[in-house]
């Protein structure tokens, strides 16, 4: 066969090492959120700790607190 009769010219060098860098790449990145995954429950806990213990230790102690509460009147109920 003649190189110049082949239905799809060859594809350049850097075209492949480009193919090649992408499919790397994509591997390296499944890989990754498969052992990290975003929203794991132990990392996000994790992280709350320190978040807390931070602004714990940035900010003066306060007793007691300060609730949000909503007081809604009954619903007339069926069973009465």
């Amino acid at each position: 066969m003649d190189d110049d009769d082949d239905d799809y010219p060859r594809t350049p060098v850097r075209r492949r090492a480009l193919i090649l860098l992408l499919a790397v790449v994509t591997a390296l990145a499944i890989v990754w959120m498969l052992l990290y995954r975003p929203g794991d429950p132990k990392r996000d806990a994790l992280r709350a700790v320190r978040e807390q213990a931070a602004s714990a230790a940035a900010s003066p102690p306060a007793v007691g607190g300060k609730a949000e509460v909503l007081l809604l009147p009954s619903g007339a109920s069926s069973s009465r």
